[in-house]
């Protein structure tokens, strides 16, 4: 029997069940004061409660009787209600100038403008659209249109390869220095203490330096232009503090720099591989300065590091102490 309660005294819904031939038919009944005043079929019920649900739902307040209480009613606020932006100002761009024209109300259209030095990249003009949105402008596509210096100087210019090549190997010098500035740090820590590692990465951020600087100055030379790049995070944070839980932080260390500088290398042997194919213009000045100055280098320090990796290495596979021959290697390095 289920119970409900009722305003109504000693009330209750009682289930009324009749044998049909194989099936068992129920059906629910109002019982009160002793008696069943009402029959329903189950379905009624269930349309019934159903009814009572959607009528809860419709009444917004229900104020009890004997109840001292104040009721305060709130208007309800639209989901949908726009907010008011402020004024349109047209958007900053470090270089060149943003032009706009209102396409109707609450929406902008603005094109980068660059200067007559410079050109703008992409170079197709991109609409950047702006929409008043929830009291604020918001705009779309993702703006990625800037004004870049490629102008060459035609006074020293002379057949120079094109200057992509150039500036993505000055990009790389100067990632890879930041890197090795990184790790030079982090092995002066004093959970750490590698003064020889820290010695020697050091080395190796200054000579990024040059070279980058050397890159630089080349491009000058031969009438390209210089465009640098913003630089990321350093990459070995994460391999670094690995290597510290695990006590190797030397090997972690040399490991990252032998690849940075396999890819370094790679990307210098690339360069003169590409130039050379050139045939309409090809520049063998680049591929003396390359290899002479660049690879030789490269060349060398590989090797160099090389050798640190495979001493630090025999300290773990041939079961002898590891921090000992960390140790050992540090000494040397200093």
């Amino acid at each position: 029997m289920a119970y409900i309660s009722s305003t109504l005294v000693n009330t209750d819904l009682v289930q009324i069940c009749q044998p049909q031939k194989k099936l068992v038919k129920c059906t629910y009944g109002l019982h009160w004061a002793g008696k069943v005043v009402l029959k329903m079929e189950k379905g009624i019920v269930f349309f019934c409660g159903i009814i009572a649900i959607v009528v809860a739902l419709l009444i917004p307040i229900s104020v009890l009787q004997k109840s001292d209480s104040v009721v305060v009613i709130h208007k309800k606020r639209h989901k949908h209600a726009k907010k008011s932006c402020e004024p349109f100002t047209t958007p900053w761009a470090p270089i060149g100038e943003y032009r706009c024209e209102q396409a109707k109300e609450g929406k902008w259209y603005c094109v980068l403008w660059c200067p007559s030095s410079m050109t703008k990249e992409p170079r197709r003009n991109i609409k950047i659209a702006f929409r008043c949105k929830n009291g604020q402008w918001k705009h779309y596509p993702k703006d990625k249109s800037r004004c870049a210096a490629r102008r060459s100087v035609a006074m020293v210019e002379q057949n120079s390869s094109p200057p992509k090549l150039i500036n993505e190997l000055l990009h790389n010098y100067l990632n890879n220095s930041y890197n090795y500035l990184a790790m030079a740090y982090f092995c002066d820590r004093a959970d750490v203490q590698l003064p020889g590692f820290h010695k020697f990465f050091m080395t190796l951020w200054q000579d990024g330096v040059n070279m980058a600087r050397d890159i630089m100055s080349y491009i000058n030379k031969r009438g390209g232009w210089i465009e640098l790049q913003e630089l990321p995070k350093p990459a070995m944070r994460e391999r670094m503090h690995q290597g510290l839980e695990e006590d190797h932080v030397g090997l972690v260390a040399m490991e990252t720099a032998l690849a940075m500088e396999r890819d370094s290398s790679g990307l210098v042997s690339e360069i003169i591989e590409r130039v050379e194919r050139i045939q309409r213009s090809p520049d063998p000045h680049l591929v003396h300065t390359l290899e002479d100055n660049h690879l030789a280098y490269k060349v060398k320090v590989i090797k160099q590091i090389a050798d640190y990796v495979t001493k630090l290495r025999s300290f773990q596979t041939t079961g002898e102490d590891y921090s000992l021959g960390e140790y050992e290697v540090d000494n040397n390095l200093q």
